[in-house]
């Protein structure tokens, strides 16, 4: 989810069941109301009450900030609609014929609009020698029931929703006046659900609104049938197995959470497909305290979260951006190695449940399957999803895979290495006994269209994928094998041993010396000595190619992380932070670095 609990404050209003809530982002405040006729304003920062606010003779109904002017607008059911500023002074109150259960602003008609019994009136906002007045442009009749919701876009597109169960869309004609849709002479106006509509949202980036009924559904309804033909077509819809309170599409992390009564944790879906994504979200021990509670209202702004339960409490969350975004079941033992193809972004894991399973990314063929992926806008860094193939085949723990092609490669402490169509999940080949000890690593060449693995037999064999015969043999190190990597730029392969070398190998396995280079070393030794780096170690314990820069990573038995350049056997930078072994290393354009270790993790710059 990347939100975490930020301030938590309890029993912020009197008796009853009536709760409001708004946010005012550019002043860092948050307002509620809970049947007490009061507004309180409270810090967004640390959950301290400013100030509280008579505001009306009747219950509160909702609250809404005005960006535009920076003002909060109320309403209640005492058929009146008020505007506070800053200080908390009311600038301007107007009666109205009903009672107003909600409201809404367009910032882009900068217009005010309210619903009531059967009512939805369009108010103009103006100013006039530092006085305020609401002016009625407009009323519609579209509702035969009093309207819960009203939704207004960031394109100008209003929503009305009602306890009648039926949606109406409103739009400017050309003549800049709000009217009833219309496309091939149908009206934008249908009952789409059985129950009454409790609650409503929309999805930005989609362009597409989502509602919730007492029919225990939420819909979402396409933007291209409510455009092309002024009719309410399903995308998909969510059914629940109790009443939908409350929802709300979060910017942050591109969900919608829903709250339904008697959870007290949110439900979260992916607002592009409607799957579920609650089961794959971290656990927060918050909730626990909680579980007699379920929120009844949630809203959001561009990195917090606000929701309010029926116990009348209120939780602030804020999102990490590198908090933990979804956690995967699927392995029994642990999971030791990830690989994710650049071009699909389907990924691949493995670990000492001698199981390889395949994750897919969320298309047409397995469309409630969902992950996000890192982007150019966002800092997500992980995808995620539903396991759609298992690889079984290997006889002890796997320790290493690559990617060539289409194939995947794993290799065992069994001796063996075996080969699998990703396309169809079916193995292909299988080397068995390929070295004389248990194989630690594997890494591939799409260049050469080969593939090497290394071994504690101290060993290090190039494999032709084609024939999958032995073309290379790697021979110079003293002790085990344990890792073993590709480098595009040198043609090259890169081994790290438990001798505590490093050593650089040519594409057919004979040592790389500094005459196959163009860069000059600072070394000492001559052009014609196979480059070699040795370390204070007590073995390596990851390494990693760094394309873009040119460069390398090893994680060493002290915990620490080295940036070297192998061609000029140099030591760049030392990194430290970890407190246990570091297993793998990841280069991220943005941050660099993002090494993981098993119970630690650290990023560096």
């Amino acid at each position: 989810m990347a939100m975490q609990v930020h301030v938590q404050v309890e029993k912020v209003g009197g008796q009853g069941n009536s709760i409001t809530i708004g946010v005012a982002p550019e002043r860092r405040e948050l307002y509620t109301t809970a049947d007490d006729k009061l507004i309180k304003v409270w810090s967004l920062e640390d959950g301290k009450c400013k100030s509280c606010i008579n505001a009306h003779k009747g219950r509160i109904t909702c609250l809404v900030w005005l960006n535009h002017v920076r003002m909060m607008l109320s309403t209640s059911l005492d058929q009146t609609v008020a505007l506070w500023n800053a200080k908390g002074e009311c600038v301007v109150r107007s009666k109205f014929p009903c009672a107003i259960y909600c409201a809404g602003y367009s910032s882009r008609h900068d217009i005010v609009v309210l619903g009531g019994m059967k009512k939805m009136f369009v108010l103009q906002l103006l100013h006039q020698r530092d006085e305020w007045e609401l002016n009625t442009q407009s009323v519609f009749e579209e509702h035969d029931e009093f309207i819960s919701e009203i939704i207004c876009t960031p394109s100008g597109r209003i929503f009305s929703c009602g306890y009648d169960g039926v949606v109406c869309a409103f739009d400017l004609n050309v003549e800049d006046k709000l009217v009833v849709m219309t496309a091939g002479g149908n009206r934008a106006k249908s009952k789409c659900h059985k129950g009454a509509i409790t609650c409503a949202a929309y999805y930005n980036e989609g362009n597409s609104l989502i509602t919730g009924s007492y029919d225990m559904s939420v819909k979402t309804w396409s933007y291209d049938a409510l455009t092309a033909h002024a009719q309410f077509s399903p995308l998909y819809t969510i059914e629940l197995k109790k009443t939908v309170e409350t929802m709300c599409c979060i910017p942050a992390t591109k969900s919608l959470w829903v709250g339904i009564k008697g959870s007290c944790r949110p439900f979260v879906f992916d607002p592009r497909t409607g799957t579920n994504l609650t089961d794959f979200l971290p656990q927060s021990e918050d909730f626990k305290s909680l579980h007699n509670e379920y929120p009844v209202k949630i809203m959001a702004s561009a990195s917090e979260v606000v929701t309010m339960s029926d116990h009348k409490n209120f939780t602030i969350w804020r999102y990490n951006s590198l908090a933990c975004i979804s956690i995967i079941h699927g392995h029994t033992d642990w999971v030791e190695l990830v690989v994710r193809n650049p071009r699909t972004g389907d990924f691949v894991s493995s670990g000492a449940d001698s199981i390889i399973r395949k994750w897919y990314i969320p298309n047409a063929l397995y469309p409630q399957l969902y992950s996000m992926k890192e982007g150019p806008d966002t800092s997500i860094l992980f995808t995620g999803g539903d396991d759609a193939m298992t690889l079984e085949g290997h006889t002890g723990k796997i320790t290493a895979m690559c990617l060539l092609a289409h194939f995947l490669i794993s290799v065992s402490v069994d001796k063996s290495v075996k080969i699998w169509d990703s396309n169809t999940g079916t193995l292909w080949r299988t080397i068995e006994d390929a070295h004389e000890s248990m194989i630690y690593d594997v890494s591939s060449s799409e260049r050469m269209d080969t593939f090497a693995t290394c071994s504690a037999d101290e060993l290090c064999y190039i494999w032709e994928l084609e024939t999958c015969e032995l073309c290379g043999v790697m021979k110079g190190h003293e002790d085990e094998v344990t890792r073993i990597r590709w480098i595009d730029e040198l043609d090259a392969w890169l081994t790290a041993s438990d001798d505590n070398s490093l050593r650089l190998w040519q594409a057919s396995g004979h040592p790389y010396s500094l005459s196959e280079s163009s860069i000059r070393s600072q070394s000492e030794h001559s052009a014609e000595e196979p480059i070699m780096m040795r370390f204070d170690t007590d073995g390596f314990s990851a390494l990693e190619v760094i394309g873009e820069l040119g460069l390398q990573a090893v994680g060493l038995s002290d915990y620490s992380v080295q940036l070297i350049d192998i061609i000029r056997e140099s030591i760049l930078c030392v990194y430290k932070g970890h407190y246990d072994v570091v297993r793998s290393i990841a280069f991220l354009p943005v941050f660099l670095l993002l090494p993981r270790g098993r119970r630690s993790e650290a990023g560096w710059e």
